[in-house]
C-alpha cells in the first residue's frame, strides 16, 4: 500500500486509487485473512476517523468562529436538511424503501468525512485568507455544517434504533 501510494504521488497520481487498485490486483485468496485485514481495515478507519474529527474540532472550529453568522447558520441548516435529502430521496425513487426507510437513508445520507476532505482540498488550493470574505464564508459554513451534522447525527441514533426497533 505505502509503495503503490508513494508510486503514484511520484508520478502525480491519485494515491488513494492506486491503493485501491494494488489491493485489487494482490487480492490473497485465504479467506481467514481476508476477514481479518477488513476487521483490522474498519478499525483502522474508524480510529482515524475519530482522530480526524477531534482535530478538525481542535483547530477548525475556533479558526472559523469569528465569520459564523445567521447568513452561514441557515445555510449549513439547509445544507444539512433539504440540500442533502433531497437528491437522496429522490434518488430512492422506484425502490421497495418505505417511507421510513427513505427518510432514514436521506437524514444519514452522504457524511462524514469527505466534508473535511473537501474543506481541506479548497483550504489548500486558496488558503485561509483572513481578508477574504469569501474563503472566511465557505470555510465558517462548511465547519458549521459539519459540527451541526456531529451532534445532530449523533443525538438523532437513539430516535433511529427506537424507530427501526417498532
Amino acid at each position: 500500500a505505502i509503495i503503490a501510494f508513494s508510486l503514484a504521488e511520484v508520478f502525480h497520481g491519485n494515491g488513494f486509487i492506486a491503493v485501491f487498485l494494488a489491493g485489487l490486483f494482490l487480492q490473497t485468496k485465504h479467506e481467514v485473512v481476508i476477514e481479518r485485514l477488513k476487521e483490522f481495515g474498519e478499525a483502522e478507519g474508524e480510529l482515524l476517523t475519530l482522530a480526524v474529527f477531534f482535530i478538525f474540532g481542535v483547530i477548525f472550529v475556533p479558526m472559523v468562529w469569528p465569520y459564523i453568522s445567521w447568513n452561514t447558520f441557515i445555510y449549513a441548516v439547509f445544507s444539512l436538511t433539504v440540500a442533502r435529502m433531497l437528491p437522496v430521496w429522490i434518488s430512492l425513487i422506484g425502490t421497495q424503501l418505505n417511507i421510513k426507510e427513505k427518510l432514514f437513508l436521506a437524514w444519514f445520507g452522504p457524511r462524514g468525512i469527505a466534508s473535511v476532505l473537501y474543506l481541506l482540498l479548497v483550504m489548500e488550493e486558496f488558503g485561509f485568507n483572513q481578508d477574504s470574505e469569501t474563503l472566511q464564508t465557505i470555510a465558517a459554513t462548511s465547519v458549521l455544517a459539519i459540527l451541526m451534522s456531529i451532534f445532530l447525527h449523533g443525538a438523532s441514533t437513539k430516535f433511529w434504533i427506537k424507530a427501526f426497533q417498532r
